[in-house]
């Protein structure tokens, strides 16, 4: 079996200066507390933003995608997948 994943994968475009651990933890936070697993998260920055995907197990719901929009220094957040 190839890589994929069964599931969604979320979005998120942060502020650079906001992309830390404190915001992992955040967003790590939203999720847990709306019962969802994350099978994997990919963090990329430069200077001016960060983006996280996360892949979790189950579909995911439109109240979770709006509680992630709610994570401070977050640009824009949305489902990919």
């Amino acid at each position: 079996m190839g890589y994929g994943h069964i599931g969604t994968q979320f979005g998120l475009l942060a502020e650079q200066l906001g992309m830390s651990a404190v915001f992992l933890a955040h967003v790590n936070e939203k999720l847990s507390a709306a019962g969802i697993n994350i099978a994997a998260q990919y963090l990329s920055t430069n200077e001016d933003v960060g983006y996280v995907v996360i892949d979790i197990d189950h579909a995911a719901t439109r109240p979770a995608l709006a509680e992630l929009c709610t994570v401070p220094a977050t640009i824009r957040c949305r489902i990919l997948y």
